[in-house]
């Protein structure tokens, strides 16, 4: 196979019909879609638009992905948190490098390849440019890399994973619940059950709980705005940013929502407790599969509810209703994701070096200023 490296500028047309006829019959979530991938390409800035990698055989396309590229220093630290004493050229995939864009926070990242094709990783790595120091796989789907040992064995790179990358990603089988005639709250702890319950209780005391769901463009951006303020007031006492903390962020998810919401990839969701919004729910629909993205509660009501509770449990009741298949919290092992969840899976962060004598150096370096730390505190402790 031939590898050719396609510049998004003036080639979207030429893109768009490789990466659908890959996505046609694949097994992906959607942030590997055209759907989120034509967006987050026109949402760029030109300096930050990624090639494209593609894997020909003769004229059909075999395998692709999106490269970005950056130039890694102890200014541009890594998805580690970690800064490099010496430049690395630094590839990443499906994604820029530059935080500022990547903290829109795709998931279930990948290779997008034909049905039933698989490509070992090794031989990627090979085929590709000897142009980059280290390669970022962000929010690897770790169903297309069953375990760990996949991803050790990939001599001559050095390949790093830490423990707080390889991340849970709790969902709900919407098939056990139909299966349960409808009961989603049958397969949940007792203790998660008590506090639902008293939490619809709570609030019938004032009126029934009301799910209200975008039927158009225009309610689908009126709950957008109403879910952007109340996310943002959480995330701005704890003083921190939000997901939508910056005007790239909101506007990417705004023109996701105005092109997309037409093909019923946007699901945006409001619960209410009589004329009061408990929480608003931003959900992607895709192959059957609902994924929560972000939310919006309502934290000035009756500090007894519990509004995220019943906003996942009426969307979760509507998705089982609506025939889909799986509810997916996304990354992160959350105690209320946990709590609301049947099933599990794992996505993982990692990063592959090249036997490059800078980074011994350099890792030598900080192992020796680990043990001059760990040597500090234990004479610190030392009675004089």
């Amino acid at each position: 196979m031939k590898l050719e490296l396609i510049p998004v500028a003036g080639n979207l047309k030429r893109i768009r019909e490789i990466w659908e006829s890959l996505e046609a019959g694949s097994n992906i979530s959607y942030f590997l879609s055209w759907g989120w991938i034509e967006n987050w390409m026109a949402s760029l800035p030109d300096h930050a638009k990624p090639e494209l990698a593609v894997f020909l055989e003769g004229n059909d396309p075999r395998l692709a992905f999106f490269i970005g590229k950056l130039t890694l220093t102890l200014e541009h630290g890594d998805f580690h948190g970690q800064r490099h004493l010496f430049k690395s050229r630094g590839w990443f995939l499906n994604a820029t490098g530059i935080p500022a864009f990547d903290r829109v926070c795709p998931e279930y990242n990948g290779f997008l390849c034909k049905p039933h094709e698989s490509f070992k990783l090794t031989d990627i790595l090979n085929g590709l440019p000897d142009s980059w120091d280290e390669f970022y796989l962000p929010g690897l789907d770790m169903r297309s890399f069953p375990g760990t040992k996949a991803l050790d064995d990939l001599s001559p790179y050095k390949t790093i994973i830490k423990d707080d990358t390889i991340v849970l990603s709790p969902f709900v089988d919407l098939d056990k619940v139909r299966a349960r005639d409808g009961d989603y709250l049958s397969l949940l702890s007792a203790n998660t059950r008590s506090q639902i319950n008293r939490s619809y209780r709570l609030c019938e005391k004032t009126a029934p709980v009301q799910l209200e769901i975008a039927r158009d463009t225009r309610s689908a951006m009126d709950i957008y705005h109403e879910l952007v303020s109340l996310h943002e007031n959480i995330w701005t006492n704890r003083s921190q940013g939000g997901a939508f903390c910056s005007d790239y962020l909101f506007h990417f998810h705004k023109q996701l929502i105005q092109g997309r919401f037409k093909y019923n990839e946007i699901q945006l969701l409001r619960i209410k407790c009589g004329d009061d919004t408990m929480g608003c729910l931003y959900n992607f629909v895709y192959k059957n599969n609902v994924y929560f993205y972000q939310s919006g509660m309502n934290f000035n009501l009756d500090k007894r509810l519990k509004p995220g509770l019943i906003a996942h449990v009426e969307a979760i009741r509507h998705n089982t209703g609506a025939g889909h298949k799986i509810y997916d919290f996304l990354g992160g092992g959350s105690r209320y994701k946990m709590s609301l969840a049947t099933d599990h899976s794992r996505m993982i962060w990692i990063r592959l070096q090249k036997p490059l004598l800078k980074f011994k150096i350099e890792n030598n370096l900080k192992m020796f200023k680990h043990r001059l730390i760990g040597l500090h505190k234990i004479l610190k402790k030392e009675p004089r």
